[in-house]
């Protein structure tokens, strides 16, 4: 933290007011305890490079204005990267390979891009690491703010945190630059959601985008705030924990797919016509989905619709719900699974409202399913 904040007050000393456009600076540092500092003020269309090499080096890249580029490559133990972004068509990229670094990225302003990559020696943005994941104990701090924002990124290896929060509208979690600009990863999703969730549990996954994590014990936080936002987020290995949080939100869109053991995946919501779907493949991974506006009586929860799949045995998934018009389907496919007790239970799938539907269905052996609805003209079904 005290590095963080020397950082921090580097970054606001540097000398120095241009007017500028199409500039380059780059700079290339081999060894050990390095500081690294571009500013670019007023700035547009210019670009910023920073190469690293070594440990304990630190980089700052400040740019304003529109069309900047700002680019990393850091390679190395215990590095910290800060890079923030003042303006609109801004980009960012940064690449990772080591153990123990930090990256503090932040974006104001609208149709900005950040993308992640730590997989090491991994083929590119859609693949897989194939170096077995170099990359551990590593922090990602991501933030947007403004409209139509996009972020997308890689890690592999272990304990690694990624948190990415975005404020605003229309932004994405997932995606690719394409002719600079961003363009989500599926744009049809919505009519053929469950089929989707199965191609990343059984194809291509990382196709899908989005958060990409690859390891095991590592932690994936988004946080999306505002309408019309969309986030992806496809997690294997073993002992990870997915969060998804949608606060004020309407006609929003979270996608998780998870594959392995002891995986905890949580989404959230507070809002109206928002679709989470929630999907785990392995043994002992535990699902919770929660929308009632901080446990308020029926909520401000209405007309969304959650979907939970888990394939696998000895699963779980625990829901609540408070408003009108919800739409609740948990599948469970293996041996004994259960919908409650238990992972933030409330407990088992309990709804309260009005007009809600809540469809269960668990094939296998010894699954146990509770559920609790509270209102009026609720329709519940529960196949086993």
């Amino acid at each position: 933290m005290k590095k963080i904040t020397t950082l921090m007050i580097a970054l606001f000393v540097t000398a120095g007011v241009s007017f500028a456009q199409s500039n380059n600076a780059a700079l290339n540092q081999a060894g050990d305890d390095n500081i690294a500092t571009i500013e670019q003020s007023m700035a547009t269309e210019s670009q910023a490079e920073v190469s690293q090499e070594g440990d304990l080096n630190s980089s700052i890249i400040e740019q304003s204005g529109e069309q900047n580029n700002a680019s990393l490559s850091n390679v190395g133990d215990e590095n910290i990267a800060y890079q923030v972004q003042d303006g609109a068509g801004n980009q960012q990229r940064i690449e990772l390979w080591g153990d123990g670094n930090t990256y503090n990225a932040e974006q104001f302003g609208d149709e900005n891009f950040i993308y992640l990559n730590a997989r090491g020696t991994g083929p590119g943005l859609f693949g897989r690491a194939d170096n077995g994941g170099n990359n551990n104990d590593n922090e990602a701090n991501i933030v947007q703010s403004g409209d139509n924002n996009m972020f997308t990124g890689a890690i592999t290896g272990s304990n690694n945190q990624v948190d990415a929060e975005q404020n605003g509208n229309g932004n994405q979690i997932g995606g690719a630059l394409i002719s600079g600009s961003p363009v989500a990863p599926m744009a049809s999703y919505n009519t053929g959601a469950l089929d989707f969730i199965a191609s990343l549990l059984f194809g291509n996954a990382w196709s899908g985008n989005g958060v990409n994590v690859y390891g095991d014990g590592n932690e994936v936080d988004i946080t999306q705030s505002g309408n019309y936002n969309t986030g992806f987020a496809f997690v294997e290995g073993n002992d990870n924990l997915t969060q998804q949080y949608l606060t004020d939100s309407n006609g929003n869109n979270a996608i998780q797919a998870v594959i392995g053991s002891d995986n905890r995946s949580v989404i959230e919501a507070a809002g109206n016509y928002n679709t989470l779907l929630s999907a785990q493949l392995g043994y002992g991974n535990d699902l919770f989905l929660n929308a009632r506006d901080n446990g308020s009586e029926y909520g401000g929860n209405s007309n969304n619709t959650f979907a939970g799949l888990q394939l696998g045995e000895d699963n779980l998934i625990s829901a609540g719900i408070n408003g009108t018009n919800n739409t609740l389907l948990i599948g469970q496919l293996g041996s004994n699974n259960a919908v409650g007790t238990g992972f933030y239970a409330t407990d088992g799938a309990n709804i309260n409202g009005h007009y809600n539907t809540v469809q269960i269905s668990q094939l296998g052996d010894a699954n146990m399913a509770t559920v609790g609805v509270v209102g009026n003209g609720n329709m519940t079904t529960v196949a086993q």
